[in-house]
């Protein structure tokens, strides 16, 4: 085997060997005496490195290096498709996707994982919910998030497990977006039921930009992009600036954020590198309304029935890599910190539980974590086998302190809780990925992950007084847990390459079947009231075929797949615990493909069918959308003429036995020019025809009005109608 073919068999999971999943290391230190002075470190290492890279950024290379048309443009890479993958469906976003399809912000760089569909309630700074594969993420429950292999989820966060922030981004200054369909691979453990995706910023951004942007409701963005190289050092430093009226009244969101990175490569085979976020948001949510009054004309489609809800979000963010290679063999480490500030402010049931005040809860979640990742592999050759051996440990901890309140306007009403957390984690993994030949690949992994639990905190509580036969509020009910929760999970993947070739139409055939068994563990303030000892399992597995046509320049994927999770948990507001829905069960099909019509010319069309229901009783899980279509035409043309067409279909959603979501879909367009190295124009219109289409859809029991009846029904979030929005950005 050649080194060329040794290092892609190597790098084929992780675009480099990367330790980039989600363990936790444990620990005993109590949350009130360490949560400021860790905070305080946060800030001051995210300050050193941004200082560093922003005096560094406006150093350009003397030698010359450098070109390129754009920040953003990648090279035309040979790769095409997917190559050397363990998993059927796990493949980087196709190098053609990130160059050829918008993504001006967040929402975008999601709709760019294949599958995933994204939607928004409660404000634009709240945590997207997510649908993968038939699991409702709830915030980011079953999707493991990351930033270059820092962990993005929060464990226990006070709005649901796992609660996945992903507004801090700046899609100008990702190289790639890594996804893992599947709990296929080792090296991801915790939250990565559905999946798992890393964002990847770019350490070699070769131009400096500046970009302002306006639009329909009163929306303006402004963007400062420095990027610098001496030698071998790179780094680079970014600035936003944006702020909305939003399509909602209120729907406001003013954001603030900043991105700076730094590599270098010290000595030969070894590379350096680091990067700090920092993110800073405010916003005002019109939240979700009765569809019946909607109908009734009592209540505008984009008006609220609480207009103080919203809330803000601040994140400060820094990691240090280092990668090193000795032979064949290649090491990879790396240290992150994070500190987050969450506040939310939400009413879905008016005035059902609360007649005087209404029902709107404040959300209140202040953490710091900090952790490190380590993997080692290597190769070896026996017997006309090709063996790539890997190892890795990850470990986070998480100090945390969140409460939740009843509240009137954002005013404190009563508290319903209030946590001091101390969470952490160990992940291990090892693998072993034997290749004969180049047309059979066997993997087989082990994964072990540890959860560690100091919970101290207060809580109120509903209990049964057997001297009155009554059910009873009980307020400040002290709660206490300490708990370590193991799970080992085995995964294993067999692929086949009976074509691989340049000749002839039909140029490559893959074949995959997968398995693998994941876990996702409580919540903390779960494990103080319900004692729980040990972490829902989940079993997934699916088979697939690939095949590249046409030179390949068209690229089409099937797959079949299934997965049960042991216990389906749900955030209740009212409590602010999760409750246990029981086991579930979902599978589907998925096709996607991508074609090269011309060089400058791209298309990509993706189909999803999923099933997803309780085992228990049969019901389908509510929200999870069964029918799935996305499809993208984008032309580059070598004069600088740039557009994109983007339909999006979503068939009805079942909310209830006898209920649904609206299906819909949308047409999107973006046109523009670009002159090479020096300027660029678009113009992007979302929802082209205006279509009338709801964002999220609820149904449950609310009550609008405090002296009505409590009425159960659908209730909405709309989606944006037709919005314009214009950008020039000028490159130097």
């Amino acid at each position: 085997m050649t080194m060329q073919k040794l290092e892609r068999l190597m790098e084929d999971d992780g675009s480099r060997i990367r330790a980039s999943s989600i363990g936790r290391l444990g620990g005993t230190i109590r949350h009130g005496a360490c949560r400021g002075r860790a905070a305080a470190c946060v800030h001051a290492l995210a300050a050193a490195i941004y200082l560093l890279t922003a005096q560094c950024a406006a150093a350009q290379d003397k030698n010359g290096q450098g070109g390129g048309d754009s920040g953003l443009d990648l090279p035309d890479l040979v790769v095409r498709s997917f190559r050397d993958v363990t998993a059927a469906s796990n493949s980087r976003i196709r190098a053609r996707d990130f160059v050829y399809l918008p993504r001006q912000t967040p929402s975008d760089l999601l709709r760019l994982v294949p599958g995933i569909h994204v939607q928004q309630h409660t404000g634009g700074g709240k945590a997207h919910q997510m649908f993968l594969r038939g699991f409702d993420a709830e915030h980011g429950q079953d999707l493991a998030g990351f930033f270059d292999g820092v962990p993005l989820n929060e464990v226990s966060q006070v709005h649901g497990q796992g609660y996945l922030d992903l507004h801090f981004l700046i899609p100008e200054v990702l190289r790639e977006i890594s996804v893992h369909k599947g709990g296929y691979s080792t090296l991801y453990g915790n939250f990565s039921t559905a999946g798992a995706v890393d964002f990847r910023p770019d350490y070699a951004l070769e131009d400096s930009l500046s970009s302002l942007s306006m639009g329909t409701f009163d929306t303006m963005r402004g963007l400062a992009l420095f990027a610098g190289r001496v030698g071998e050092f790179s780094c680079s430093a970014a600035l936003e600036c944006s702020t909305t009226s939003g399509f909602t009244d209120p729907g406001s969101m003013d954001a603030f954020r900043g991105f700076a990175s730094f590599r270098n490569e010290p000595c030969k085979g070894t590379s350096l590198r680091g990067f700090f976020v920092h993110y800073n948001s405010e916003y005002g949510a019109a939240d979700v309304l009765p569809e019946s009054r909607i109908d009734a004309g009592l209540v505008g489609r984009f008006d609220s029935m609480d207009d103080s809800d919203g809330g803000l979000a601040v994140r400060d963010m820094a990691g240090i890599s280092i990668e090193h290679r000795a032979g064949a063999a290649a090491h990879s480490a790396n240290v992150f910190c994070c500190y987050k500030k969450t506040e939310i402010f939400s009413n879905y049931t008016f005035f059902l539980f609360d007649r005087v005040n209404g029902d709107q809860h404040g959300l209140f979640d202040e953490r710091t974590y900090f952790g490190a990742n380590y993997a080692f592999a290597a190769p070896v050759e026996a017997g006309g086998f090709s063996f790539t051996s890997r190892l890795g440990l990850n470990g986070r901890m998480d100090v945390i302190g969140l409460s939740q309140t009843s509240s009137k306007e954002r005013e404190t009403v009563d508290r319903i809780n209030k946590y001091d957390i101390l969470e952490g984690g160990l992940g291990l993994f090892a693998e072993e990925a034997a290749c004969a030949s180049g047309w059979l690949r066997i993997v087989a992994g082990l994964r072990a992950d540890f959860e560690i639990y100091g919970v101290d905190g207060i809580q109120d509580v509903i209990e049964f007084d057997i001297r009155t036969n009554t059910y009873v509020k009980r307020d400040d009910a002290p709660r206490e847990a300490s708990a370590v929760l193991a799970a080992v999970s085995p995964k294993a993947s067999i692929i086949l390459t009976p074509l691989d070739s340049d000749e002839g139409a039909l140029n490559m055939l893959r074949l995959f079947a997968n398995f693998g068994m994941g876990a996702t563990p409580p919540r903390a303030q779960s494990m103080a009231n319900f004692q729980e000892d040990s972490m829902p399992r989940t079993y997934c597995a699916e088979t697939a075929v690939q095949i590249e046509l046409l030179g390949r320049d068209m690229t089409v994927q099937a797959v079949a797949w299934w997965a049960d999770k042991d216990s389906e948990l749900v955030f209740e507001p009212e409590s602010g615990l999760s409750a246990d829905r029981g086991p579930s069960r979902r599978f589907g099909i998925e096709i996607e493909s991508r074609m090269e019509i011309l060089p400058w010319m791209y298309l990509a069309a993706d189909f999803y069918w999923t099933r997803a229901f309780f085992r228990g009783s049969g019901s389908p899980i509510p929200g999870t959308p069964e029918l799935m279509f996305a499809g993208n035409l984008s032309l580059r043309h070598p004069s600088g003429i740039r557009a994109h067409l983007k339909c999006r279909a979503m068939g009805p959603r079942p909310l209830s036995e006898d209920s649904a979501s609206r299906p819909y879909w949308l047409i999107d367009l973006m046109l523009g020019y670009e002159k090479s190295k020096s300027w660029r124009f678009e113009i992007a219109i979302e929802n082209l025809f205006n279509t009338e289409w709801d964002d999220t859809s609820f149904f449950y029991e609310s009550r609008p009005d405090p002296d009505g009846p409590a009425v159960p029904g659908k209730h909405i979030t709309p989606g944006t109608p037709f919005s314009m929005k214009a950008s020039f950005t000028v490159f130097f």
